[in-house]
């Protein structure tokens, strides 16, 4: 049997913040309420201890704040206690300015309202039960409010005044109160709405490995097979010389889907993590280009020198494929547009390796734009939008990033990635 823990449930350390903001609020109102009260409407107080309390609500909210700073969450009774003190400080405050008669008593809702938006029944109950026993304390203990020697006021009319600058105080802190739980309640949805769009592409790119995996053993064995008869043909060539002039070419394209294959199994035993390229950015980028260049002859490549050959990369096998990824979607744009070049370019900046791929394409929307990569998603007439998603993953996996940025002529994607982990700088 799992007892519950008790220190409660975690608490977000903003509710900590919040709740640090108030009490200034708390303090501030307190100081120039007395001052108010004792210099203004010649009321005896005894400064001495009043200020002494208030003094010390300053201090534990200042450890409040250094608290704050921390990363930790915070937990149900953490803020119970939080608000258990401020409970008995506020009785203190009362005590010395006529306890139950005073107006501010009220201001023990505050704590109440508080417990109940972010604290469980049990601490909620227990705060209720505090602020019961508090006032109950304060109507038969309370240091009577006098006025002082040749000043005479009426008690009842003190007791409406304060009840005036109770209701603008309180209906300034519930302002404040009702506003911070709304921002707190919309922060919450869009968190839940990111975590949601999150799981559903998780969900699609499992299935997508799931299906990838089966396709790939399905199909070893029938390119196997192809690989065999052209080789076959090649021995004995056909009479035709068309078809004697396509065998090579099949032969090439067989053994790269062959070699995709053997990559993939081997993906699934490695981590990505695992394998830095040894080989400079400069060789990595050819060596690419030219694997690309090799499956899509009829595309013009345009490229540009490597700023940094020697940038260490990170994941090279994850980052080939999303490279050829992005390439074959913008040689796609560009073939769908009348135009069989596209543009690449490897740079480096602030110690990251950042690609730009420009197709020559119809472009994107704003919209399509947002939804590319989210979801399987593709503006081509045969597409199915795998290429985008699996992009997106990788880099994430890889802590980049892929923006896709409209241009005047076409669609830009930009791949930003950091370098080989132990390698946090690169000169």
């Amino acid at each position: 049997m799992n007892l519950p823990s008790i220190t409660g449930q975690p608490v977000p350390i903003q509710v900590l913040q919040k709740l640090f903001w108030l009490r200034n609020i708390a303090i501030t109102g307190q100081l120039l309420t007395v001052l108010l009260v004792h210099f203004g409407l010649k009321v005896h107080l005894p400064l001495g201890p009043i200020f002494g309390v208030i003094a010390f609500a300053a201090l534990i909210n200042g450890l409040t704040h250094r608290r704050t700073l921390k990363p930790t969450p915070s937990n149900e009774l953490e803020v119970s206690l939080h608000l258990a003190l401020d409970a008995c400080l506020l009785a203190l405050v009362l005590f010395y300015s006529g306890g139950f008669t005073n107006p501010f008593v009220s201001l023990f809702f505050l704590h109440i309202a508080f417990a109940a938006s972010f604290l469980g029944l049990p601490y909620s109950f227990a705060i209720v039960l505090l602020t019961i026993l508090l006032y109950t304390l304060l109507v038969m203990f309370y240091w009577p409010l006098i006025p002082k020697p040749g000043h005479f006021i009426d008690v009842f009319d003190l007791h409406l005044t304060g009840m005036w600058v109770n209701f603008i105080l309180s209906a300034l802190l519930m302002a404040a109160f009702v506003t911070i739980l709304s921002r707190i309640a919309r922060s919450r949805e869009e968190k839940l709405a990111r975590a949601r769009e999150k799981m559903l592409q998780n969900e699609h790119l499992v299935l997508l490995g799931t299906l990838s995996a089966g396709v790939a053993h399905e199909i070893n064995t029938p390119l196997s097979s192809i690989n065999m008869l052209l080789a076959e043909m090649e021995q004995s060539p056909p009479d035709d010389p068309w078809v004697q002039k396509q065998i090579p070419i099949l032969r090439k394209q067989t053994a790269i889907c062959i070699e995709r294959i053997r990559e993939l199994t081997n993906s699934t035993t490695t981590n990505p993590d695992d394998v830095a390229d040894s080989r400079p950015l400069g060789e990595f980028a050819a060596s690419v280009l030219r694997r690309w260049a090799s499956m899509r002859p009829e595309i013009a490549l345009q490229t540009s020198a490597v700023d940094k050959p020697g940038f260490p990369v990170r994941s090279p096998l994850a980052l080939s494929q999303v490279i050829i990824n992005l390439l074959n979607n913008a040689a796609d744009a560009s073939l769908d547009n009348q135009h069989d070049k596209i543009a690449i370019a490897f740079t480096s900046a602030d110690n990251q390796l950042q690609i730009t791929i420009d197709d020559y394409g119809k472009g994107f929307s704003e919209q399509q734009v947002d939804q590319a990569g989210k979801l399987i998603y593709s503006t081509k007439e045969h597409g199915m939008g795998v290429g985008l998603v699996l992009s997106h993953a990788t880099l994430e996996m890889l802590d980049g990033n892929l923006i896709l940025q409209a241009r005047k002529d076409g669609t830009r994607a930009i791949v930003t990635i950091k370098p080989a982990q132990g390698l946090h700088e690169y000169e």
